[in-house]
């Protein structure tokens, strides 16, 4: 799960995702020393570490400081320095969240049965010839606070 506090911040999540990182990073090294290599080590990274620690990124990745999204991205560097990664370097934090950001917000743009589908805006008609968006609905009006949940974000990101 998620753990949010009462103040709507993520650092107790961010602070148990490196908690558990750090124990998956232990058993990366076992494995390592148990004679695990290259795309082998490189799949069991891919497939363990990452999703630790971009689980359910979409709903919490806007919230979160950037002090916590620094002690995220510094597990990913230490996976590459370690050389746990099997010599094929892992993506970036920031690129591989805006990856699932991207991937989720397309999936509820296309498909009108997705459950957060019912959560975008309507569809904004204009007799305009405009740039072309990779979404065609109506901007809402945002807080500071409102600008970061998943939906707002994509909206005007993307």
């Amino acid at each position: 799960g998620v753990t949010v506090d009462e103040m709507l911040t993520f650092s107790e999540h961010v602070s148990m995702k490196v908690s558990q990182a750090h124990q998956q990073l232990y058993a990366l090294k076992a494995l390592k020393a148990h004679g695990l290599s290259g795309v082998a080590l490189h799949n069991v990274c891919n497939a363990v570490f990452l999703p630790t620690i971009t689980y359910a990124s979409q709903a919490w990745w806007g919230f979160v400081s950037a002090a916590d999204k620094q002690k995220l991205s510094s597990l990913v560097h230490k996976v590459t320095r370690w050389n746990l990664d099997g010599g094929m370097s892992l993506p970036e934090l920031e690129a591989e969240c805006s990856k699932l950001d991207k991937t989720l917000f397309n999936s509820i743009l296309t498909d009108e049965n997705h459950v957060l589908h019912q959560l975008l805006p309507e569809i904004k008609v204009s007799s305009y010839n405009l740039r072309k968006r990779s979404h065609n609905r109506t901007l809402p009006l945002c807080t500071a606070l409102t600008a970061k949940n998943f939906i707002n974000r994509m909206l005007f990101e993307y």
